[in-house]
Formats: structure tokens, C-alpha cells, sequence
């Protein structure tokens, strides 16, 4: 792991500072991630899957999102039913991509977002 290799032969006190600065990436990783799907969940809103499917419109949204945060590889739109994808940010139509039986899948509940 490179952040094991960066400590060695370092005091605590700089082992310390150096796990907080990667902890704060990782936490400003995230907090890049979650705005960017918050973005595309607003964009989305109150459309049906076949629409989203269909929307070319939808996928340059994504990639335009996703050409800016530097996170992650693509975004993907899931149907919470299937697990199927119905949009991409990286093909349009959206490929035929199936995750309903990953553990994350699984595991995760359908989320319903709400505004205060």
C-alpha cells in the first residue's frame, strides 16, 4: 500500500499528519462524488426509466459531470428494481450492464431522497 511505504522511517507525529491529509483527500474524494450524483439525481427527477433510457440528453449531462470530477472511472444510473443500468456517462445507449447480484447491490437498499 503506498500510503504504508510513504510512513516508513517517519516519527509518529508525522505518520499522524500524514494519515490526516489522506483521510482529507479521501473525504474531499467523496464529497466530489456525492455533489456529482446529487447533480445527476436533480436532472433525473420525476422522469421514468424508459425516459432517462432514451434521453440522449441525460448521458451528456453525465459525462459532462463526470469529464469535470476526476473520482471515478464513469457514472451510472441503476434501476433500485432490476439492477440494470439505464444511463451511462460513458455510452449512450447505456450498456448492458447488470449489478443486481454485487455484494454493494445487495446490500444496498433503494434510497428516496428528500429535500428540507
Amino acid at each position: 500500500m503506498v500510503e504504508l511505504a510513504q510512513c516508513r522511517g517517519r516519527s509518529q507525529r508525522e505518520r499522524r499528519a500524514y494519515c490526516g491529509l489522506i483521510l482529507g483527500i479521501r473525504a474531499a474524494a467523496f464529497e466530489i462524488q456525492e455533489t456529482a450524483l446529487e447533480a445527476v439525481l436533480d436532472h433525473v427527477k420525476g422522469r421514468s426509466a424508459t425516459d432517462i433510457a432514451a434521453d440522449r440528453s441525460v448521458h451528456e449531462f453525465m459525462a459532462q459531470i463526470d469529464k469535470h470530477t476526476h473520482t471515478s472511472e464513469a457514472i451510472s444510473l441503476v434501476r433500485a428494481d432490476t439492477g440494470r443500468a439505464i444511463a451511462s456517462s460513458q455510452s449512450f445507449p447505456a450498456p448492458d450492464l447488470d449489478v443486481s447480484q454485487r455484494d454493494y447491490s445487495r446490500r444496498t437498499a433503494p434510497v428516496t431522497r428528500t429535500r428540507t
